[in-house]
This record gives structure tokens, sequence and C-alpha cells, in this order.
């Protein structure tokens, strides 16, 4: 996290008013036009019928439609070895003391099938020098990307309301894992101050049936029980604390799952010398 995280009483949990949101001298413009209704962001969802996209597939783009996948299918035979999946706030490759680390390093020390990036300005360079395919949405001070050991086909990014941060995305693609399709999904949410608990409210929205993702990881920069009740629908596989990496205190990242992930195994781990320690977990397809 790389700006200053403020405290706030939990009395003060509440949505961000569409009209504050207008007004606000540092807000930012949103991606994709968000109808409002209630005070609450609605977004599309993800799983329609057919699915018009950009598709970039081993270095190659083009465009087309795919047909959604549902959830909790597998293929005749899928392979049942667990994946490895990793979240990581990188803090843009630099420490405490703005110092630079080596990213690569950081990444390839955490030797996973599929890692989330959130503040990875550097995520194609880490890619070509891991073997990763990419799927990058630069940002401001953002920058969340989706790397993977085995091909996948990149979706639209979705906008999230946006704040004194600036825009936030959520960028999401389909994993091949072994004989199985893995939706995976990327974000990095503003800080509670500036817009957190109105993105949540957006993601809870998005999140409603049918489930449009099996994976969906990044720094929510909000605490996990406050997660848990805003997003009902996923459930978290690591319960630790990642933040700040010295002396942890607080859980802001997760690795959430949805029906189609089994319970796996996890921890959260140095990484580099960025202020956020990385989830590594084991996950199991049903």
């Amino acid at each position: 996290m790389s700006e200053r995280w403020t405290r706030v009483r939990p009395h003060r949990f509440s949505a961000l008013p569409p009209e504050r949101n207008r007004l606000d001298p540092c807000g930012s413009h949103v991606v994709n036009q968000l109808a409002v209704k209630n005070e609450v962001p609605v977004i599309t969802p993800l799983i329609d019928p057919v699915i018009q996209r950009n598709v970039t597939v081993s270095g190659q783009t083009r465009t087309g439609q795919t047909a959604a996948r549902p959830s909790g299918t597998r293929a005749a035979g899928a392979a049942r070895r667990p994946l490895r999946f990793a979240s990581f706030n990188m803090h843009r490759g630099r420490d405490i003391h703005d110092q630079p680390f080596d990213e690569v390093a950081a990444c390839a020390g955490l030797d996973v099938d599929v890692l989330a990036l959130q503040e990875a300005p550097n995520a194609g360079r880490i890619g070509a020098a891991l073997g990763y395919h990419v799927a990058h949405a630069p940002g401001e001070r953002t920058d969340v990307a989706i790397l993977s050991r085995a091909p996948m086909v990149r979706l639209e990014d979705l906008a999230l309301p946006s704040g004194c941060c600036g825009t936030r995305v959520v960028v999401r693609a389909y994993v091949r894992h072994g004989d199985d399709t893995v939706r995976v999904a990327c974000t990095h949410l503003c800080h509670l101050p500036h817009g957190s608990m109105r993105q949540l409210i957006a993601l809870r929205r998005w999140l409603a049936d049918p489930m449009p993702v099996d994976i969906l990881a990044g720094d929510l920069n909000m605490w996990r029980t406050v997660v848990a009740q805003v997003l009902p629908t996923v459930r978290p596989v690591v319960r630790q604390a990642t933040w700040p990496a010295r002396w942890p205190h607080s859980q802001i990242d997760h690795v959430l799952v949805g029906p189609g992930v089994s319970d796996g195994s996890g921890s959260a781990v140095v990484a580099g010398a960025s202020d956020h320690l990385a989830l590594r977990t084991e996950l199991r397809l049903i």
C-alpha cells in the first residue's frame, strides 16, 4: 500500500454517495460507463451467454467471441494436481525507503502456476523473464496483472467506481490448468477513506449469481471480517495478516474462491522488499 493507511471507526463503513463522487475534486473519470441505482453502482455481470472481447493468446491479439464456461464443469480425465496460486502487491518494486528490489527474483521465489500482481508496472518484463503469459491492466499507481504459466484468454477489464485514488479495474482471464479452465480475477481497491467500501459493494453486485469467477485476488484495502460480510458468495483461503510486511497486523490482501474451488492451504510469505506480504496458496478444483 503506497499511501498512508488511515484507521476509520466501524460505524463509518458506508458506500460513498454518487453525489460525493461526482463533486469530489480529486475524483477521476470512470473507464466504462456505470449506472448508479440506490447509491450503489450497478455493473454488468461477467458471465453472459456470449462474451465479445479482444483475446490475447500466446502473444497474439484478435477480436472474437467465446462461450461462457459454466461454473463447476470439468473435462473427462481432468488433472487433479493442485493449482499453485499467489497474490502479491509489489509496491511498484520498491521498499519502504523507495529503494528498488529485484522484482523478478521476488516473483520467481513464489514459484506458482498463476500469479496475481498489484502495483506492478513491470508485469510484462517479469512475465517475459519467467516464462509467464501476461494479462496486464496499467493504471494510476495500480497496475494489476495476471501471470500464468499456461495459456490464457483475457476478457475485457471490469471498471470499478473511481475515487480520490483514481480509476480502478478488475483484470479477468480464463486460465488453463490441466484439462480445466479456471476463471481468475485480480484487482486493487482504493484506501478506505478514498472509496474501497463503495468498490467492494460494486464487487458484491458483480459476484451475484451466476458466479463469474473461481478466484478473486488482490489488495482490497479492507479487513477480512468486513470483506466476508460484504462478499458472502466467496470465501478466503488464507487468514493471516499481510500488512505492513515488517510487523503485519492487518489482512488487507486476499485470495477469495467460489464454489468451484475447494478449500486449499496457504500462508502469508515474504516476497522481495515490498511493504506487503504475499499470499501463496494451493487450490484444488471441484
